[in-house]
């Protein structure tokens, strides 16, 4: 489960560059990632 800790490290330095809207990080953390082989984020 490395990947989701991982995750929501990206996902708070893409916050602080405002690259996406809080709304919608907040989603992607809060949402149980698909199976770590299908990349399909």
């Amino acid at each position: 489960m490395e990947n989701k800790g991982r995750l929501q490290v990206l996902a708070k330095r893409l916050l602080e560059k405002e690259v996406i809207e809080g709304e919608e990080l907040r989603e992607i953390i809060s949402h149980n990632l698909p199976d770590p082989k299908n990349n399909t984020l």
